[in-house]
């Protein structure tokens, strides 16, 4: 005895019909975990300066899915950091701290629709307020700018990771 055939609506495609395989499902399914559906690069200058335009550029390459996008935004923030080794009493111990002095979201452009295979470029320019602390380094602590560029899909947002900038 054998098993019935599948209905007709089972299978993965049917002529005149876009209905998605158990594969696509599963790569849909990878893609809302790991922000794989797409990837993401940010592009900045040497430098900026707070009170000036900063222009910015973000690529994105989609992968072999199309892929709905709400936005895509830049995330800017800085961070003091402190690292320091206390000696006491022939004891060492490690310090290591950082706070966020300055975090925002700046919208590139809102809701898209990327086809699969596809390439995009979108440019900004963005101001960091002149009342913000700039980048430093010393010798126990630092003032970092971090910048990063990510499409807000569902799921896992595809993003370019963090990238620092000087700031003055």
């Amino acid at each position: 005895m054998g098993a019935a055939p599948l209905p007709a609506h089972s299978y993965p495609y049917q002529q005149g019909h876009e209905t998605m395989g158990f594969l696509d499902k599963i790569k849909s399914a990878k893609n809302f975990v790991t922000g794989g559906g797409a990837t993401v690069q940010i592009q900045l200058g040497d430098a900026a300066t707070r009170g000036q335009t900063i222009p910015v550029l973000v690529r994105a390459q989609v992968a072999g899915a199309p892929i709905k996008v709400s936005k895509v935004y830049l995330l800017v923030r800085a961070r003091e950091c402190v690292a320091m080794t206390l000696r006491e009493d022939g004891k060492k111990r490690e310090i290591n701290e950082s706070h966020e002095s300055f975090k925002q979201e700046f919208v590139v452009t809102g809701p898209l629709e990327l086809a699969a295979d596809s390439q995009h470029e979108w440019t900004t320019e963005i101001q960091l307020p002149t009342s913000t602390q700039g980048t430093y380094r010393g010798v126990n602590s630092k003032h970092v700018w971090e910048f990063q560029a990510a499409l807000d899909t569902k799921g896992n947002d595809p993003d370019s990771g963090w990238q620092e900038l000087s700031v003055n």
